[in-house]
């Protein structure tokens, strides 16, 4: 009977064992004299193996979490909620190492709320610590007394903080993706004593899989970086590409393209629009008086004042040389002229100096309207060529002016 109870008990142990296929559960049985203390032995043996099982099945579900891609702060929360039937903590930061080369705590969990000293964005400088060492060794740190901790290391403002929030003693793991180190993990207690050495393998396990998630959110984090420094150099570029270099405006063949749109908008919604042909009046003495430099000036001034004029969904371009193109989206000839008689007179008002000589200048402007298409195909060329014409009419009636394309008793200049 008492063989068959032994060997009973050996293949239940046997059982248990082949479950638990860490190596790093290890168990020593000693020798023993009598049945009742070898019975005594296995029950024990089996109760922290199944505890070693229950540790491991944690591990894994933190392992699964990462592999489904479960981000850095669910993964976090996850440890949170699941340890505590490992060792006993009231609360769990993360610290990792920034730019800058300092410790920052990236996350943190309490039990409490009061008096919480230690906050998300708290940092200090990495060789100020006592814990850099650990790095080299990638092994944990227990302090089951903050208190003569701190005693022995006044300077440490983190341990003064630790206590000021009542905690008494800390457990901290380092962690390293591969042979680099990224930070810490560390559980904390408001009791003295609360952490041992025991099952060290399981959070040995847990620090890999937090140090690969950190390196992962850090590489994702880091993608999104470049992918936006990306997007805004190629929106840099392709404005660049249409703007004017001089006049810092958009250049002939981009409010070209607002012009198609516009026709095309146009079509689509029975609405009017109109364009602006205007050109600096003899700009050429101004350039062969003053000099191309003062030319440029003149140039970029009128362009500026232009913009200034208009509606910010209005657009304006350089045409060629000294005259500019302005498109009017959902504008009548009767407002076109009247944006076009402000900026006339805003122009005027400007003076330049040159050679110790005060000047100004005038423009001449001609509009269009898609009102006066005879079809409702009124392309670009025409629209083109009636403004070219109205512009080359205020020219012939002596320059500073503004003419519609369309006769009206109305549009007279002041």
């Amino acid at each position: 009977m008492e063989i068959t109870r032994k060997q009973y008990l050996t293949e239940l142990m046997r059982e248990h064992l082949n479950d638990v296929s860490d190596p790093n559960c290890q168990i020593d049985l000693l020798d023993t004299d009598t049945f009742d203390e070898f019975e005594i032995q296995i029950c024990q043996v089996l109760k922290q193996f199944a505890l070693c099982k229950r540790h491991n099945a944690l591990v894994r579900d933190i392992s699964n979490s990462v592999n489904k891609g479960m981000g850095f702060d669910e993964v976090l929360h996850n440890i949170y909620e699941s340890f505590k039937e490992v060792i006993h903590y009231e609360r769990m930061s993360c610290l990792l190492i920034n730019e800058k080369r300092e410790l920052e705590i990236a996350w943190f969990r309490t039990e409490y709320t009061d008096n919480v000293q230690l906050n998300r964005g708290f940092s200090l400088k990495l060789e100020d610590t006592s814990i850099e060492e650990m790095f080299s060794n990638s092994e944990p740190r227990i302090i089951n007394d903050l208190r003569a901790y701190y005693a022995k290391n006044p300077d440490s403002i983190s341990t003064r903080l630790a206590i000021k929030e009542g905690i008494a003693s800390n457990f901290s793991w380092p962690l390293v993706a591969g042979d680099n180190p990224v930070g810490f993990l560390i559980f904390s207690s408001r009791k003295v004593n609360q952490f041992s050495r025991e099952n060290m393998h399981i959070f040995r396990d847990l620090a890999s899989h937090v140090a690969y998630v950190v390196e992962k959110s850090r590489l994702y984090n880091q993608i999104e970086r470049l992918n936006t420094e990306l997007t805004a150099a190629l929106t840099s570029v392709k404005e660049q590409a249409c703007i004017d270099s001089l006049t810092q405006i958009y250049h002939r063949g981009t409010i070209l393209e607002f012009l198609e749109h516009a026709i095309a908008q146009s079509h689509r919604t029975f609405k009017p629009f109109c364009i602006i042909m205007l050109d600096i009046d003899y700009f050429k003495v101004v350039n062969d008086t003053y000099g191309h430099l003062v030319g440029d000036d003149v140039l970029l001034t009128v362009a500026k004042t232009i913009k200034k004029g208009l509606r910010k969904y209005d657009s304006v371009g350089r045409y060629g040389g000294e005259e500019f193109l302005i498109v009017l989206n959902e504008t009548d000839y009767v407002a076109a002229f009247v944006i076009a008689e402000r900026i006339r007179r805003s122009i005027m008002r400007l003076e330049f100096s040159a050679n110790d000589q005060v000047f100004n200048v005038t423009v001449s402007l001609g509009i269009a309207t898609s009102e006066s298409c005879i079809d409702v195909r009124c392309d670009q060329d025409k629209l083109l060529l009636k403004a070219d014409n109205a512009l080359y009419r205020a020219k012939n009636q002596g320059r500073n002016r503004v003419i519609v394309d369309q006769p009206t008793s109305f549009l007279k200049p002041n």
